[in-house]
């Protein structure tokens, strides 16, 4: 199991499981960090940070951001491998950050919640480093040549076509993404 599929894992539990309407995996942005997996529902996002070693997991929470407290994220966790996970269990999980929650996987490549994260109240730091990331992503969104009148310029039958527009945009990528099944 590779780090790039820990991630689309991640992606597809926060869709499903956590029910985030937006989520988004490795997005190189101007944002103080590249998050592996975050999503977001409403004003609330979860980040998830994959993790194939313990020497990557030690890595991560030495990350400036993580000193400094502008992390991303009002949930937190590490998915790790199981044998990572096995490592983590036999050393009484004394690795992970205060307030992380700790996901693995199960024999059937379910992902199990070892260990709950507990919310977080955000920072200013931190929301200007969520909104750097979906500004990122809209402006490569508008960069493809998606663009759409002022609301009130539009007729009805536009505001319509467009609403149908945006959700096949959203279906297609949600597919790309390996969470919605293909047609």
């Amino acid at each position: 199991m590779t780090h790039a599929d820990l991630v689309t894992i991640a992606g597809r539990w926060l869709s499903t499981t956590k029910h985030c309407s937006v989520v988004l995996t490795e997005v190189v942005s101007a944002a103080t960090e590249i998050p592996d997996a975050i999503g977001f529902k409403s004003s609330h996002s979860i980040l998830v940070e994959c993790k194939v070693s313990l020497e990557d997991l030690r890595r991560d929470t030495n990350k400036c951001c993580e000193r400094a407290g502008y992390r991303m994220g009002g949930e937190r966790y590490y998915l790790v491998h199981p044998v990572l996970w096995t490592k983590l269990e036999s050393r009484g999980y004394t690795d992970l950050p205060e307030k992380w929650g700790l996901l693995t996987l199960t024999p059937r490549g379910q992902v199990r919640v070892v260990r709950n994260a507990e919310s977080i109240l955000p920072t200013t730091d931190s929301r200007r480093s969520e909104v750097q990331l979906l500004v990122s992503v809209l402006r490569r969104y508008q960069a493809q040549g998606i663009t759409y009148a002022p609301f009130e310029k539009r007729s009805d039958r536009q505001r319509r076509d467009d609403y149908r527009q945006f959700e096949a945009d959203v279906r297609a990528a949600r597919q790309l993404m390996g969470l919605e099944a293909r047609p």
